[in-house]
């Protein structure tokens, strides 16, 4: 689901753009310009082009973006600390990535775990998380350490917890929906979006 980032309680939201609004569309997300893009496939180009200056004569592996098969429901899967857990892409979360209870103590260790409350914002109400810790990402080939992961007290059915937007605000990113795909760009890539009209 895609939901506004700024939302904040004391905050009217006047609606919630859902899957069911988004299932026929490629939308880009770029958190670091604000802006969102819609377009039919076959209809939107996107292209990226690196801010980063390389040194001459270096050698520096291809950036390519990472593509990441999503199912219905907009869950991914995804590695902690080596555990699989299939994640809830939410976009309207200001966390990193969460965890349910069980998962979350039965990934990350004592040792790992910082005994800090943390509230998060989402579009729609307040979360409470009861502890925050640390550990690896693997999301697709995209790897990251030292990321925060909280707990949270509800259980979820079918997803283990929620990928928020400390991850996917972190660069660019574009949802293919007919094709369930999510593609992260990578960091100091400038994202451009070009709407063709479908006529």
């Amino acid at each position: 689901m895609i939901r506004s980032s700024a939302a904040a309680p004391g905050t009217p939201v006047t609606a919630i753009l859902g899957a069911d609004a988004l299932a026929a569309f490629v939308v880009v997300v770029n958190p670091e310009k604000d802006w969102i893009a819609f377009g039919l496939p076959g209809h939107i180009a996107v292209h990226g082009s690196s801010r980063t200056s390389i040194p001459k004569g270096a050698k520096v592996p291809p950036q390519l973006p990472i593509t990441v098969a999503f199912a219905p429901g907009f869950r991914v899967h995804a590695a902690i600390n080596g555990q699989p857990v299939t994640l809830l892409l939410d976009y309207g979360s200001t966390l990193y990535v969460s965890l349910a209870a069980d998962p979350w103590n039965r990934i990350i260790p004592e040792a790992d775990r910082k005994g800090t409350t943390l509230t998060s914002t989402t579009a729609d109400e307040l979360h409470t998380k009861e502890a925050i810790g640390v550990a690896e990402l693997d999301l697709g080939g995209l790897f990251a350490k030292q990321v925060q992961v909280s707990s949270e007290s509800t259980p979820h059915n079918n997803y283990d917890g929620r990928l928020g937007l400390g991850i996917l605000a972190a660069t660019s990113t574009v949802l293919d929906m007919p094709k369930r795909t999510l593609v992260i760009f990578p960091q100091g890539q400038d994202i451009t979006a070009q709407i063709e009209n479908p006529s």
